[in-house]
């Protein structure tokens, strides 16, 4: 394929143009090509043509295309004198039966000749983009504006711009003009301080017709023709026009982006130089209605540019001088490169690089109003006047703007001043200024480490059934499982990670005294874990934080309940805010549909120490037998305190232990998950002391009456068991509950556990016969107490119950308690 150059110089000397013809192949086609002369094989580097339409900014700005070219000077002896600068230059590839024009542009500089050759530099012709876009007035009275209007821009309307100012060219006649230069598609309204004047009177086929008009006082007309409009009496406030823009170029009233942008490049002397079929392409593509209004000197580059970029394209100049645009999108790959060398192309080595954030951002507004109203702008029966937030004790009074948490604003309308009329929907007081803007919907903000369960239940502590009994009993026996794992079945191929929860016996589910056993929670201070397990695991929190939990939950023959637990600095807990939900029946499998609805909650943290918060997950007995429940997604985050709506689930953070390779240095070497031996021993299993005290006797009388119940004595867990503040004591009770059982077999024990410094009841349970063993016998039962610093005193009795009000006390019961504290 040969290549073939003309360049139109000139001559200075003989003071008349010279053209140059050079070609890149010494044989007869190409020198004999078409054309007024012969093309000298005098090419001795050939051009490389080619587009960058990315700068690295991301500013994505419309540059020419440019490249170079070695010439041999030895065909044109004079070729040193010429004037080069700016010539045109055009090159032609192909062959006898095929030539294409592949460019036509100007070259940028003078060449440098050396040892008989030429280099030249040159570049697509683009100049035409940054003239000025806009003409301006005369001055001259009438259309071009009075004396004072001389050099200002006229304004251009395009598509349909709102609340656009237009310029006052005639204040003798009140005449505005909107957009200056065709005719444009209409001008809906007219407004006065926001009031919107009645519909225009008519419409005139120019300025002299439009101020020859009668138009009454308080109306106004058009003519569209001019893009202007004309008011019958002076305007008393700020005018605003919403309008149909520029309708006069061969697309009509132009409203896509190609079409904005074919107007923009003709008003710029762009005729000839536009590829309409990238601009119809481009419309295809983004078929989205967009307006602009221009009052400021700008160019046709900086406009295209930005219109480009709101419709994310990318504009250029082809190598024949022609504007285009071309919608970014991205295709499907076509080839795959594999490191491990199992595919073609082979990968010689692989490498992470940073990538760095991007320069600068692009920002899209839409139905943008072009005049902004000052309030004293806005017509209203009386002064507007912003007071901030709403307060329940403030007077308000007609024009008092508030707003609202949510962000919303709203006008005080009655004429009546009045205190604690707070605004919302259906007030009698108040109008919706503007709409709540806590609608945001944050994404990446779930802090549940280990969310997508990628290192088996790491992120969950398991329940355990025997230390986690409600304080008003259980039904179940003491010898019942709580089974937890992940993916129920061993077959397993559901769509994500489900962690489950069995339990292999019946949960009371009264209507009142629900039995129930906290089955997961993230890693920090609860079902006997210290504060110290939870680093890394909590979410940090704060007085005023609006925080947000979420889980898929599926409860089987059980109720699933979702808690947000709040606790401060030390691990003491300061609330549990919760909610109920989850499908009945379904989950195992990690479908979202079978799971129904996430269970979701927000909370507002108003608690003035709050530092940290876990997730928890509690399965509530309803009577049913083996319950059990599958949690999957589950989440928490802190959101905008605004935000009113709950993000969409996005996977937590990684394993904040996956780096502490001095744990288990070897096992992060070989990327096996790092920390496994760790759960073999926790910090919390090797830290407990153990305490015995035990107590035996016979008390007789009536519950609440004659009698004395059995005490035991824990000493000062603080000092004398040297446990952490805020940790838990579980304690166990066994031993023999009675001699002989009651003749109807119903057995009562009751515990009460206080506090020994000011006798306040921490934990008060009852125990039915089926919570003993046989023969009366009371086999590790157990209570946890979270959160305990001090001594603690334990009560308990032995009864059998006469009738609902009256208590027989049983003889001689027995009763060992033992106690661990964490």
């Amino acid at each position: 394929m040969a290549v073939l150059v003309e360049i139109n110089a000139y001559d200075p000397v003989a003071g008349a143009p010279v053209s140059l013809y050079a070609s890149s192949h010494d044989d007869t086609d190409a020198c004999h090509a078409p054309g007024p002369s012969v093309w000298w094989p005098a090419l001795a580097k050939l051009p490389a043509l080619r587009y960058d339409l990315f700068d690295g900014a991301f500013e994505g700005q419309i540059t020419a295309p440019s490249s170079s070219l070695i010439m041999q000077t030895e065909p044109w002896p004079s070729f040193a004198r010429y004037a080069f600068a700016d010539a045109r230059v055009r090159v032609t590839s192909g062959s006898p039966d095929n030539w294409t024009l592949r460019f036509d542009g100007r070259i940028s500089s003078q060449p440098k000749i050396e040892n008989g050759t030429a280099a030249v530099d040159f570049a697509v012709d683009d100049k035409w983009l940054d003239t000025a876009l806009l003409t301006t007035y005369a001055g001259t009275s009438g259309a071009e504006g009075a004396a004072t209007m001389k050099g200002q821009t006229k304004p251009l309307a395009l598509g349909a711009p709102r609340y656009v100012p237009g310029k006052l060219i005639d204040s003798i006649n009140n005449v505005f003009q909107i957009s200056a230069y065709n005719a444009i598609s209409s001008i809906d309204t007219a407004l006065e301080k926001l009031n919107r004047f009645a519909p225009s009177v008519g419409d005139y086929a120019s300025y002299a017709a439009l101020i020859g008009a009668a138009i009454p006082a308080g109306r106004w007309a058009t003519a569209k023709a001019v893009g202007m409009a004309r008011f019958g009496a002076p305007p008393a406030g700020l005018i605003s026009f919403l309008v149909g823009g520029d309708s006069a170029g061969q697309d009509g009233w132009a409203r896509l982006p190609g079409q904005i942008i074919r107007r923009i490049a003709l008003f710029s002397g762009g005729a000839g130089k536009i590829d309409d079929v990238s601009l119809d392409a481009l419309d295809a593509a983004r078929p989205y209605p967009i307006s602009i209004y221009i009052e400021e000197q700008t160019t046709a580059r900086q406009l295209i540019q930005s219109i480009a970029a709101s419709v994310n394209a990318v504009a250029g100049v082809s190598w024949l001088g022609k504007l285009f645009v071309a919608p970014v999108a991205i295709g499907a790959a076509n080839t795959t490169l594999a490191a491990d060398g199992s595919a073609l192309p082979p990968v010689s080595s692989v490498s992470q690089i940073d990538v760095a954030a991007p320069w600068q951002k692009i920002s899209i507004g839409a139905e943008r109003a072009w005049t902004v109203h000052a309030l004293s702008d806005i017509a209203f029966t009386a002064p507007l006047v912003p007071l901030g937030a709403y307060l329940g004790l403030t007077t308000y009074r007609e024009g008092n703007i508030v707003s609202l948490d949510d962000g919303s604003t709203w006008l005080y309308t009655a004429t009546t001043p009045t205190a604690g009329n707070p605004p919302g929907p259906g007030s009698a007081y108040w109008f919706q200024y503007s709409a709540a803007t806590g609608t945001t919907v944050a994404t990446g903000v779930n802090q549940f480490v280990l969310s997508s369960f990628v290192r088996g239940l790491q992120g969950l502590r398991p329940g355990i059934r025997s230390a986690l009994v409600t304080p008003n009993g259980s039904n179940g026996s003491p010898t019942a499982i709580l089974n937890t794992g992940l993916n129920l079945n061993a077959d397993y191929s559901g769509l994500r990670n489900v962690a489950y929860a069995t339990y292999t016996d019946t949960l009371r589910g009264d209507g009142n005294n629900n039995d129930y056993i906290d089955v997961f929670w993230s890693p920090g201070p609860w079902g006997g874990d210290s504060l110290a397990s939870g680093n890394g695991y909590m979410m940090p929190v704060k007085k005023g934080d609006r925080a947000y939990f979420r889980a898929l939950l599926a409860p089987h023959r059980s109720i699933a309940q979702l808690f947000l637990l709040i606790f401060n600095k030390v691990g003491q807990l300061l609330n549990a805010p919760s909610v109920y939900g989850g499908r009945q029946g379904g989950g195992q499998f990690g479908d979202p549909a079978n799971f129904g609805p996430p269970v979701e909650g927000l909370y507002d943290i108003v608690e003035d120490t709050a530092a940290l918060a876990i997730l928890m997950v509690r399965m509530i007995g309803n009577g049913g037998n083996n319950p059990y429940l599958f949690l999957t997604e589950p989440g928490m985050g802190v959101i905008p305190k605004t935000q009113t709506v709950l993000p969409p689930y996005s996977p937590g953070p990684n394993d904040p232990l996956a780096d502490r390779t001095i744990e288990n240095m070897a096992a992060s070497f070989v990327n096996q998950g790092g920390l496994s031996t760790l759960d073999q021993a926790t910090i919390n299993e090797l830290d407990r002391n153990t305490m015995t005290a035990t107590t035996s006797g016979s008390v007789s009388g009536t519950y609440g009456g004659a009698g004395t119940p059995s005490i035991a004595y824990i000493p000062n867990l603080g000092a004398d068991m040297a446990i952490k503040s805020g940790g838990s004591v579980y304690l166990t009770f066994t031993g023999n509950i009675a001699a002989t059982t009651d003749a109807t077999g119903s057995i009562y024990a009751s515990f009460e556990i206080l506090n020994a410094a000011d006798n306040s009841v921490l934990a008060s349970v009852r125990l039915p016969t089926p919570g003993f063993g046989p023969a009366g016998r009371l086999d590790n039962f157990v209570i946890r107490i979270l959160n305990v610093w001090g001594g603690l005193t334990i009560r308990w009795r032995v009864a059998t119950r006469a009738t609902d009000r009256t208590w027989a006390i049983v003889q001689n019961p027995q009763c060992s308690v033992y106690w661990t504290a964490l």
